[in-house]
């Protein structure tokens, strides 16, 4: 895991060179991240795998759309490698966590199934805030934002439901 978030600070750092060759404005850490941290911080290794991994689902959404949303050839390529990389990241990941999680009674599993799922749509209305204008841009509004992020979660956490037809999923 210290490999993954290892990889997750190289992309950080690709970005920030990318942004500081183009003179664009930096920030300094903003609150969602350091939400984000705190979060994966809070308690044992399954949760910090469902942070990490929430973030990285996410994450292959937002990088497509950051891709479609420029002209710059040399983001276009970096947002692909950033999605080749999450999307090794999440593979294992939630192969991990389906594992982890098919060791506890039905119960048990629906109900952190749901509530990853709301974790990560939570987490989606946060990025819709703080990176809009990027996602209307490449043609995202909130709502197919949040379809395609909770898609991204259903096809690797919750493979029965996406397996059904959409018009069955809520």
């Amino acid at each position: 895991m210290e490999l993954f978030i290892r990889e997750e600070q190289h992309h950080a750092a690709l970005l920030r060179g990318f942004m500081q060759d183009h003179g664009i404005a930096l920030k300094t850490r903003d609150w969602t991240d350091r939400v984000f941290r705190r979060v994966r911080r809070l308690a044992g290794f399954e949760l910090h795998l469902h942070v990490l991994t929430t973030a990285e689902l996410i994450g292959n959404v937002y990088y497509r759309a950051l891709e479609a949303a420029t002209d710059c050839q040399r983001l276009k390529l970096l947002c692909r490698n950033l999605v080749c990389d999450e999307l090794a990241h999440v593979g294992f990941e939630s192969q991990l966590l389906l594992a982890l999680r098919a060791r506890r009674p039905a119960t048990v599993r629906a109900a952190l199934r749901s509530a990853h799922r709301a974790f990560l749509a939570a987490a989606a209305v946060v990025v819709w805030i703080t990176h809009r204008r990027v996602l209307q841009r490449a043609g995202y509004r909130l709502a197919s934002f949040m379809r395609a992020c909770l898609a991204q979660h259903d096809f690797y956490l919750d493979p029965l439901a996406a397996a059904l037809p959409s018009a069955s999923l809520p």
